[in-house]
């Protein structure tokens, strides 16, 4: 008889004589075959790896790797072709580390090379990650269940046996097994399909894989569902791209081919290597935690983030999914060819890449200006999260698996991607690029840390890239530059000093960055003069030449184009000429968001005052055309708002100025769409109606109302870019059947763009009824989690539902976290929404006792909790510092 394997338990890992944080090198995986039977319908699995491993010690009877709700059913290993298998004796498990042991009697040496076999099984999960279910319809219309694989950070380790770190790179040969009727989608081509007559009459179907090329294990993805496709080539022939959509939306993904294949071309020439797969494939999947995963040769999107009909599409949705696809594509190299070593190393792949989108998105449709996106979406929030206390650096040690989830956050993504923009800018775009390409030559197929882009950064630009940007990286924060006019000796200076910028950081240290600061001036000639230089000091003077400031033309601004990564404060001379100055051609509209910004950050941290903030806004009024700028102004004016709301006549008379700032702006552009208008009218016309809606405009919410019902009647089709603004003026006063004819639209629509904008309608009713039932569907099993969100987020940033959102929040906290807990991203959303418009004491002691009483609840991302309780308690100190001042400005705008 064969020995029985024994199974143990290990409950605490410090009784083990290695640390399971990181599994240890002794055995190192080169090769995977996974085989792999799924059921979708029945949510259940199984399946066999066999790890082709080589060991690198002395009497090995252990082998460790990582597996997580898997049963193992077998275990063994066999080291050649011509050998027996040899069965494990026991199987060790230590769910604390995420890890098993496979244990062997005899010890093996080092030098061998084997193969480890794992029969296991396990069930495919209802939430966002690992191997998960994915509703679709198929063909005939019916709903069916398929499945897709999400296993970014650590999740591949939840689906198959494996040594799930970056550093353990290998090669991959899937087989998938199912019924004839699916489709399944993996890293690489099929290159074989045999159909099977089970004993019991059941016909199953398998797809054999090509082997992948060297990659980690997060990268490994398969789909299995019904999916149409539309198919195109790359220029030269050589990659085969595809848009997999639900049955019946085949056109919608046209944008989404073209974009594959333009970014593919894009990016093989900037980084100098050729793409290395035969395939590009990108599926939508109407359940996905992010918006996009870069699995090698196969990028899984939200249905959101990859269909949309190109000739009804909003503007801002055509930018959104070609960036998403670009970030995706621009993976394929930098995070999938070269892979960080460790995940404290994340901003190497997530940083770079949301910097790359907006390169390649600029280069190949650049009539979207997307860098205006860039500073509004990318930088601006990368500041605002990098002033809080419970903010971290965008590298930092992570002692175990559990902090790598707060790693994917806006500091990763997008202070990664600033201080990155910030560098390439700084060295000159051609000596970035050759870095790159250098980098990616040494280090395919392998992993890399930062010193090693560093280094590649620093020898094509004779300039010394590690000590520049060590603070950057490993600090917390960023700087300050204060700046004040001097004339001295019949010559005009700029006086500069940095410091921390001090939101709530004030405990850190004092750090000197390497700021490499531009400024531009407009001198009595009225030249536009530049300037730059590295800034290491804590101050240092700049002589302007030619610069009167008794000139009424002169100004000087610091930061053009925000190209930095930091906050400037400006003395009342040079803030009284720039904004004097506001309307001057010199000045891009990413400069007067900049300055509006920072006169923004100046109010949180004790050095600024809401009068200024709100005098520029009085001032943007009469001249004022761009969305990007119209965008932060009105999310400003909504925090300004919250301010005001404990006050029903200061919150009434803050209303009205916000009316009589907004209405002449969209009375100038028009109401409706006009034939051949820009993408930033359109853009700006969904800014204005949405927000005008929102603060009770008459005559948008009557236009909306006619609008809406000639939709019903489907006599009038909404423009493009209008759709949403429209269903979320409406929600304002909606009736009973106001709600039940959008709901009758949601589960209409087919398009996934439809339906969520539907659902951010619906988070805005103002009848507390209606509100409840909202919600109520939100989290129903009607509606996919990351579009139910959307719900949440809506109805928790309007005067009338935010406490009621609250209050929802924490009688169905149970509910809500087990749609979103360990979904990335999406529970901090949601965090953050629950919290920011409560600006009382009464509120933030509910907030703080509540979350107190609920902390054990939020294992592993206490720190999301730590964000939401620190957002509330600067908005309660900015009303008690500023809500006198905000009144006085009032009755002097109105009296004037």
């Amino acid at each position: 008889m064969a020995p029985v394997t024994q199974s143990s338990y290990v409950s605490d890992p410090s009784k083990l004589d290695l640390d399971l944080t990181r599994l240890p090198k002794l055995v190192v995986p080169k090769r995977y075959e996974l085989k792999i039977d799924a059921y979708p319908d029945k949510c259940q699995y199984s399946g066999t790896v066999n790890i082709r491993v080589f060991f690198n010690g002395q009497g090995i009877s252990i082998v460790w790797l990582h597996s997580v709700r898997l049963t193992i059913q077998e275990a063994s290993i066999r080291f050649s072709s011509f050998s027996l298998p040899v069965k494990a004796s026991e199987i060790i498990s230590v769910p604390s580390k995420e890890c098993i042991g496979i244990k062997f009697s005899c010890p093996i040496e080092n030098g061998e090379r084997a193969w480890l076999s794992i029969r296991f099984k396990g069930k495919i999960s209802n939430g966002l990650e690992g191997f998960f279910s994915n509703p679709y319809v198929n063909k005939q219309g019916e709903k069916c269940l398929g499945a897709a694989t999400m296993f970014a950070a650590t999740e591949a380790r939840t689906c198959f046996p494996c040594f799930d770190e970056p550093e353990f790179k290998a090669v991959f040969a899937l087989e998938i097994t199912v019924a004839p009727h699916l489709t399944t989608i993996s890293n690489m081509p099929i290159m074989d399909t045999k159909t099977e007559r089970l004993k019991n009459g059941q016909v199953r179907k398998t797809d054999y894989f090509e082997w992948t090329r060297e990659m980690s294990t997060y990268l490994v993805c398969f789909v299995i569902g019904e999916y149409e496709y539309l198919e195109t080539k790359t220029r030269d022939g050589r990659v085969v791209v595809r848009v997999y959509t639900p049955w019946g939306q085949r056109e919608q993904g046209r944008f989404g081919l073209d974009v594959g294949r333009k970014s593919l071309e894009f990016f093989n020439d900037y980084f100098g290597r050729r793409y290395p797969l035969p395939k590009m494939d990108l599926v939508a999947l109407s359940r996905l935690s992010v918006g996009a995963m870069e699995n090698w040769g196969v990028i899984t999107c939200r249905e959101t983030g990859l269909i949309t009909d190109l000739d009804k599409a909003n503007p801002a949705t055509l930018q959104s999914i070609a960036t998403l696809i670009a970030h995706e594509i621009s993976h394929q190299w930098f995070g999938n060819l070269v892979t960080m070593k460790w995940w404290d190393g994340l901003y190497l792949n997530e940083g770079f890449a949301t910097l790359m989108q907006y390169m390649c998105i600029d280069s190949i449709y650049p009539e979207f200006r997307v860098f205006d996106r860039f500073c509004s979406d990318t930088v601006i929030p990368a500041l605002g999260m990098d002033a809080l206390q419970h903010s971290h650096p965008i590298e930092m040690p992570l002692e175990n698996t559990s902090g790598i989830s707060q790693m994917f956050d806006k500091i990763t993504y997008c202070k990664g991607a600033s201080v990155m923009f910030m560098l390439h800018e700084f060295i000159g775009a051609d000596n970035f690029k050759n870095a790159i390409q250098e980098y990616m030559h040494q280090f395919s197929y392998d992993n890399a840390t930062t010193e090693d882009l560093w280094h590649y950064l620093s020898v094509a630009s004779g300039k010394n890239v590690d000590e520049i940007m060590l603070p950057w990286i490993r600090e917390l924060g960023f700087p300050l530059v204060q700046v004040q006019y001097k004339f001295r000796d019949g010559a005009a200076f700029l006086e500069l000093f940095q410091e921390r910028f001090a939101g709530t950081s004030h405990h850190l240290r004092p750090t000197i960055w390497s700021i490499p600061l531009k400024g531009v001036y407009v001198n009595n000639r009225n030249e536009l003069v530049t300037f730059e230089v590295l800034f290491d000091k804590s101050s240092i003077e700049i002589q302007l030449k030619d610069f009167d400031v008794t000139d009424p033309k002169c100004w000087v601004k610091l930061n053009p184009r925000l190209s930095g990564f930091y906050r400037v404060q400006y003395g009342e001379t040079l803030f009284k000429k720039i904004s004097d100055n506001l309307s001057n051609e010199h000045l891009t509209a990413i400069d007067r968001m900049s300055i509006f910004e920072d006169q923004v950050a100046m109010v949180l941290s004790e050095g600024g005052s809401s009068i200024r903030v709100l005098q520029m806004v009085a001032i943007f009024k009469d001249f004022e055309t761009n969305a990007m700028v119209w965008k932060s102004v009105c999310r400003i004016l909504q925090q300004f708002r919250t301010l005001t709301w404990s006050n029903e006549d200061l919150a009434n008379s803050f209303e009205e100025f916000c009316l009589q700032t907004l209405r002449p702006v969209l009375d100038n552009l028009g109401y409706h769409v006009k034939s051949n208008e820009t993408h930033n009218d359109t853009l700006l016309r969904s800014v204005l109606f949405t927000r005008l809606a929102d603060l009770g405009d008459q005559n948008v919410q009557a236009l909306a109302k006619d609008m809406f019902q000639q939709h019903i009647d489907e006599t009038f089709l909404i423009p493009r870019g209008m759709k949403e603004a429209v269903f979320r003026a409406v929600m304002e006063t909606a009736t009973q059947t106001t709600f039940q004819q959008m709901l009758m639209l949601y589960r209409n629509y087919e398009l996934a763009e439809d339906r969520v904008g539907v659902l951010h309608a619906l988070g805005c009713a103002q009848d507390p009824n209606i509100l409840s039932q909202a919600l109520n569907f939100a989290v129903s099993p009607e509606v996919q989690p990351q579009e139910s969100i959307t719900v949440l987020i809506a109805a928790s940033s309007t005067r009338h539902g935010h406490k009621m959102m609250w209050q929802f929040f924490t009688l169905n906290l149970d509910v809500i976290l087990e749609r979103y807990l360990g979904g990335l991203f999406l529970l901090g959303k949601l965090l953050r929404s629950v919290c920011e418009c409560f600006t009382d004491h009464d509120s933030f002691r509910e907030v703080e006792a509540f979350f107190a009483q609920n902390m054990y609840k939020f294992q592993g991302e206490e720190h999301l909790v730590e964000q939401a309780r620190e957002h509330v308690e600067l908005n309660v100190h900015w009303r008690d510092k500023d809500s006198a001042n905000v009144q006085y400005f009032l009755e002097s705008y109105f009296n004037a």
